[in-house]
């Protein structure tokens, strides 16, 4: 088993943190955008610029019955590295950003 150590912040409680990878957007309005590339770790990094509902798979197509997610709020999500991630609009159009994470 690999052990992994954990930074500390400057009053020596653990910080979680990620090194970034691979960063990839794409538009989404009332149809559903989907990123173009797998995402290629386990953990993903998710922030969109309107309030959206997103679906994480190996070929998601997001829909009103997704996981919504709040616009300019930063979000992490465990995955598999061959999974996509799929946004579709509330009220209106963005763009969700989507960055690997390792």
């Amino acid at each position: 088993m690999t052990s992994t150590k954990l930074e500390r912040d400057g009053f020596g409680n653990t910080a979680q943190v990620l090194t970034l990878g691979t960063h990839q957007s794409v538009a989404y309005t009332g149809t559903a955008g989907t990123i173009s590339a797998e995402i290629g770790t386990n953990v993903v990094r998710v922030i969109a610029t309107t309030d959206c509902y997103i679906k994480i798979g190996a070929s998601p197509t997001a829909t009103s019955s997704d996981v919504f997610l709040l616009a300019n709020a930063a979000e992490y999500f465990g995955c598999d590295p061959a999974d996509k991630v799929s946004a579709i609009q509330v009220s209106s159009g963005g763009t969700i950003h989507v960055t690997a994470g390792a």
